[in-house]
């Protein structure tokens, strides 16, 4: 995306559209040269003005570094400022489902260094470094990264299900997009039945909520490994005696797809890079480029890292294929190339103070320019095996493309990437309706949910016949990199959806701003605080001091309990100031069609490599019906009819 060894931080620059007069123009590789053309945002001043963005979930250099490249400043999670854009993670929909699907929460992260902290403070100051999220202003120039609803209804395996299930007993064979499948333990019986009446069936079970891999598991109608699930998943309580309990409540059944198309005789699956700017009216957009994921192992029935695909599990394997001695389960593998793929140095985690930068980019090392060049070559050869320095199991759209091209035909790739979009804006309209309902409750509290987005990752996989199947939606993929091509893909899909964005600067000068400025601040110096009697703590029992039986005592001191004090009266005063003016100020929703189709006309002279799959005329035409009882029927054939779609 970025050039090896180009600054971190340029020249704020703006770009102008219909709607839009003026936003943030976020660079790219192949428009830099033009940048300098643009207008030059003046410097700011003062934090009324700062461009600011707040990450509450995951650190990942694809969406921190487009921004701060662009003149923006991170702060922290638990910052009371406004932000221009916040990447958090999903609405919690439910008190139910905050407590039981911690990805669908809005509180800190486990198993970071946050979470930690937390853990080991006491309680009164855990809940002063996170208290005071709902006296953050919402700004209508601010965005958010999440619709209310999206996990539930598509980011998790039973909902997407559901959702899907929903529209297929409505318009029949249409929805016939996902493998047959079964959710349990409400759904026993059925699946039952259906084991009985074909027990050599191929199934494969996972997690309703589960991630990276994790507990999948492939297995026969008649196998023991499925009746010993069946059995955890109806019990009340899981088993007791030498079988190891179930974590997960909820689990997905789904017929496996077979036979699956192979590529060089392996297994793969897509990850498709999906961007909706609004749900209500839907309007979506599809990357030009995604990923190829590749099993670890030549495809084989029997051998389990044959048949699974998640990059998870690929990069597991392919450190045991160079250091075999570590994996005691090691056995011999072909890879796909014969070196380890390019890989990106991450620096340490940067400081996450108020207004604080982050740490420099990551150093490239690998054949980032050649895999450009090489991904735009029609004649360059795509063998698996004939390039040792690309990415050990991954393609890029791009090159499954040339492969299916050559070995199929032009017609080929054109039906089934055509396929491809349907299963997409087919899932998508049944997310839709379930969402739409959420975004009416929403908009009746302080939440302006015009200003909410969503990048999603599709994963498909395509049988023999080239039929494309949706295996799962991500509400929050993966935006790690692991090699040169990860980065590009990530960090520009990401790129040009802030530019479609229209980001906009903002003036947030309110009477409280030097309030809400000392109370990050003194936030800050008491997690630093908190941070520093933590590794005191780590010495402590590596020379043997404290006794690891015993549960660690919680971190305080003099001066965090000073701190505390502090940041307690300034939170006491920020909430009696809110108070006062009558809560966070009001927002006003309204809609409009043709300003909404003016928006739609600036996304689309920035969209950059994605290109809009709705509503277009032929889409329009197609799927219009299956909106019909939706609750944003009205606000989409408005749009439609804006855009003289219909």
């Amino acid at each position: 995306m970025f050039a090896p060894g180009s600054p971190l931080r340029l020249a704020t620059r703006l770009k102008t559209g219909r709607r839009v007069k003026q936003s943030i123009l976020f660079a790219r590789s192949d428009n830099e040269a033009g940048l300098a053309a643009a207008p030059e945002l003046p410097p700011d001043g003062d934090s009324s003005k700062k461009l600011l963005f707040k990450v509450t979930h995951g650190t990942y250099y694809a969406v921190r570094i487009p921004l701060l490249r662009s003149g923006f400043h991170r702060v922290s999670r638990d910052s009371v400022l406004p932000c221009n854009v916040v990447w958090r993670r999903p609405f919690a929909i439910s008190k139910k489902e905050a407590n039981s699907t911690p990805e669908a929460a809005d509180d800190v992260p486990t198993g970071d260094a946050s979470a930690d902290l937390l853990k080991s403070a006491s309680p009164d100051t855990a809940a002063l470094l996170t208290e005071g999220s709902s006296l953050v202003p919402v700004s209508k120039r601010q965005w958010t990264n999440h619709f209310p609803g999206s996990y539930a209804h598509l980011g998790s395996k039973d909902g997407m299900f559901l959702a899907i299930n929903a529209m297929k007993r409505s318009f029949g064979a249409a929805f016939d997009i996902v493998p047959e499948t079964w959710v349990l333990p409400a759904e026993y019986e059925e699946l039952s039945r259906h084991v009985q009446a074909n027990p050599t069936v191929k199934l494969i079970s996972k997690p309703a909520r589960g991630s990276c891999g994790r507990e999948i598991t492939v297995v026969e109608g008649d196998s023991l490994a499925l009746q010993r699930m069946l059995t955890f998943a109806t019990a009340p309580e899981p088993p007791s005696g030498g079988i190891r309990p179930i974590r997960s409540k909820r689990w997905v059944v789904q017929r496996y797809v077979t036979p699956p198309m192979l590529v060089h005789g392996r297994k793969f699956d897509l990850r498709v890079y999906v961007a909706v700017t609004s749900m209500s009216p839907l309007v979506a957009y599809v990357y030009q480029e995604g990923l190829v994921r590749f099993a670890s192992e030549d495809y084989n029935p029997q051998n389990r890292l044959a048949q699974l695909t998640n990059s998870s599990l690929a990069r597991k394997r392919d450190a045991s294929l160079r250091h075999p001695a570590a994996d005691p389960h090691h056995t011999q593998a072909t890879p796909l190339g014969d070196t380890p793929p390019a890989s990106i140095h991450t620096p340490p985690e940067s400081h996450e103070g108020s207004l604080s930068p982050a740490a420099d980019p990551p150093t490239f090392v690998g054949p980032l320019q050649r895999w450009e060049t090489r991904s735009r070559d029609p004649n360059a050869s795509k063998d698996l095996n004939d390039d040792a320095s690309w990415p050990r199991f991954k393609w890029s759209i791009t090159d499954l493309k040339h492969y299916v091209q050559q070995h199929r035909g032009d017609e080929a790739w054109e039906t089934m990437w055509a396929g491809i979009v349907d299963v997409i804006l087919k899932a998508l309209i049944a997310g839709e309706r379930p969402i739409s309902k959420h975004l009416q409750d929403y908009d009746k509290g302080n939440v302006y949910t015009n200003q909410s987005f969503e990048l999603f990752g599709f994963d498909v996989m395509l049988d023999a016949e080239l039929k494309p199947w949706l295996i799962e939606v991500n509400c929050i993929p993966s935006l790690e990199s692991s090699s040169a091509m990860d980065w590009m893909v990530k960090c520009g899909c990401v790129t040009d959806l802030f530019n479609m964005l229209m980001i906009q600067p903002f003036d947030r000068e309110t009477s409280d701003l030097r309030l809400r400025c000392e109370v990050d601040a003194a936030r800050e110096e008491l997690r630093e605080e908190l941070q520093a009697l933590a590794k005191k703590a780590q010495a402590a029992a590596k020379e043997g001091e404290v006794n690891s039986d015993e549960e660690p005592p919680k971190l305080t001191s003099d001066k965090s309990d000073e701190l505390s004090r502090k940041l307690r009266l300034l939170l006491d005063e920020l909430k009696q100031r809110v108070a006062a003016a009558g809560g966070p100020p009001a927002i006003e929703h309204s809609w409009d069609a043709a300003d909404f189709a003016m928006r739609l006309a600036d996304e689309e002279s920035y969209k950059g490599g994605y290109t809009r799959i709705f509503p277009t005329p032929s889409t329009v035409q197609e799927h219009s019906p299956y909106f019909s009882g939706s609750a944003s029927e009205t606000r989409n054939r408005d749009l439609w009819g804006a855009l003289q779609l219909i």
